[in-house]
């Protein structure tokens, strides 16, 4: 698996990634499964490039927890989310990026 599929595997679970010195941190990091783990280890080089050429970090889009839309809104960019297909108000950041309470992971 190039590291370019590796990073849209990664993506695919709703986490974010970049790059912090030599390691990658993954967030949230419970969300990986052991092997896709390893792999990122094993391709950390190539992940970190890419990443650096791309600003640093690959984030998750915000999206509705309920409908699971993307058409999202917040007044001048702050505050909380509204969902723009079903309605849902008070939407906050973490939710809407899909975060838990789970710290991340750092593949070093």
């Amino acid at each position: 698996m190039t590291a370019v599929v590796l990073l849209e595997e990664v993506r695919s679970f709703g986490v974010e990634i970049h790059a912090e010195g030599q390691d990658l941190v993954i967030r949230p990091g419970g969300r990986l499964p052991a092997e896709l783990k390893e792999c990122l280890k094993a391709a950390k080089p190539e992940i970190l490039a890419i990443l650096r050429a791309r600003g640093g970090r690959i984030a998750n889009f915000p999206r509705c927890p309920t409908c699971k839309s993307y058409a999202l809104y917040r007044r001048n960019n702050t505050g909380l989310y509204e969902c723009q297909t079903c309605g849902l108000t008070g939407i906050e950041e973490q939710v809407a990026r899909n975060y838990d309470d789970d710290c991340g992971g750092r593949v070093q």
